[in-house]
């Protein structure tokens, strides 16, 4: 019998200052259906908690959800698919952190892994660059270009036994600093933060600073601009995704 590889993502994209609060939620989830281009339903929660739902496409998973939290000031986007379990959901937070104590999810076979996606934070320029999600995945090396904006990153990651590169998301520009995890100690990278702003004319990522359970590295590049943070919660960053081009112009995380 093929091994259950259900799993569930809750996704974060911070709202104010990167998009107006006028924007139309239907162009704003089309950039989720890129990312999911099967299929998705668009859910939102009133104040009398009654659930309003637009179906957009045929949705072959089994549950999805968007809102916007006034707590964390984002909008969350929810949704999992599972190939050979049935989900349920049993409980949803507010938003501003994964699941913990009561906000527990029931199915029908334990194995199933939950994997959190935060952001992007950052621009809408460039191409998009993902790792992929993988609650299995362990951060080695973030290797870092920077000056006056973050100019790119590489990662290299074990998965399944394996050593793998990403390959260079940004430009060739900068100087090159090295983050590499303590394997012995158990290390892992926490969370990042940096800040996003106009770099040759382009909104990109100027800074950025990773924390793991043993220390904090950096910041790399410029720190002009606004504020992010991207907090696995208690959790660990097991990926990274990205939109690239001459600069990093985005960066969001994975974690489990």
């Amino acid at each position: 019998m093929e091994e259950d590889q259900s799993f569930k993502i809750r996704h974060w994209i911070p709202f104010p200052p990167v998009l107006p609060s006028s924007i139309n939620a239907k162009n704003l989830f089309s950039g989720f259906v890129d990312r999911k281009p099967k299929g998705t339903e668009l859910m939102s929660f009133l104040k009398t908690n009654k659930i309003v739902s637009m179906l957009l496409r045929p949705l072959p998973i089994s549950f999805n959800t968007m809102t916007f939290s006034k707590v964390c000031s984002c909008w969350k986007l929810l949704y999992q698919w599972t190939p050979t379990s049935w989900v349920r959901k049993k409980w949803e937070s507010d938003g501003s952190h994964p699941p913990g104590g009561d906000e527990t999810w029931d199915a029908r076979k334990p194995s199933s892994v939950v994997v959190y996606t935060s952001g992007p934070c950052g621009g809408v320029g460039g191409s998009v660059r993902d790792m992929g999600a993988d609650p299995g995945t362990r951060i080695v090396k973030v290797m870092v270009r920077h000056g006056l904006a973050v100019d790119a990153i590489r990662i290299l990651y074990q998965r399944d036994g394996r050593d793998e590169w990403t390959d260079w998301w940004g430009g060739r520009g900068g100087q090159l600093s090295e983050i590499i995890l303590d394997d012995e100690g158990e290390e892992c990278l926490a969370w990042i933060s940096g800040r996003y702003g106009i770099c040759g004319g382009y909104l990109v990522i100027r800074s950025l600073t990773f924390g793991s359970n043993k220390r904090t590295y950096g910041p790399y590049g410029m720190e002009d601009g606004a504020p992010f943070k991207l907090d696995a919660g208690g959790q660990s960053i097991v990926g990274f995704f990205a939109r690239a081009g001459q600069f990093l112009d985005a960066i969001g995380v994975y974690t489990a």
